[in-house]
C-alpha cells in the first residue's frame, strides 16, 4: 500500500479545478506578508497560500474528496455510458466498487477514494 504523493495530491486537486491566482485576483483578507500566489478552489469558497513556505491544498480526507472530487468525477463516468436514467447508478456503482477493492487491500477509507478516483481519471 502507497500512500498518494504530494505531486498525485495536487494533480487531483487540479483536476477537480482547485487553480492558483495571483493576490489581486481575489479577494484576500488575511495576508500578512507577501506571498505570490495562492489556491483557489473551484467554487471560490477556500484560499489556500502557496508560498511563504505555505503550499496548502485541501488534505485529503472524506469531506474533500466527496465536496471537490465527486461532483467531478461522477460525471465523466456517466459519459461512459450511453442509457441516461441509469448513467449516475452505474458510475456509482463503478466508483464504489473500487473504493471498496481498495479498502479490502487495507487502505484507509480516504486513501481507497483517492485511489478509486485516480484509477478512473487516469
Amino acid at each position: 500500500m502507497k500512500a498518494p504523493t504530494q505531486e498525485q495530491i495536487k494533480e487531483i486537486w487540479k483536476w477537480c479545478g482547485w487553480h492558483k491566482v495571483k493576490p489581486a485576483n481575489i479577494d484576500v483578507w488575511f495576508i500578512s506578508g507577501a506571498c505570490d500566489e495562492y489556491w483557489k478552489s473551484p467554487n471560490g469558497d477556500k484560499i489556500a497560500r502557496v508560498s511563504n513556505s505555505f503550499n496548502e491544498l485541501p488534505p485529503i480526507d472524506l469531506n474533500n474528496l466527496f465536496k471537490y472530487a465527486m461532483p467531478v468525477v461522477l460525471p465523466k463516468l456517466e459519459s461512459r455510458f450511453t442509457d441516461p436514467e441509469y448513467n449516475r447508478i452505474r458510475a456509482l456503482e463503478i466508483l464504489f466498487a473500487k473504493w471498496i477493492e481498495k479498502i479490502k487491500e487495507g487502505y484507509s477509507f480516504e486513501e481507497a477514494l483517492f485511489w478509486a478516483i485516480w484509477e478512473v481519471i487516469k
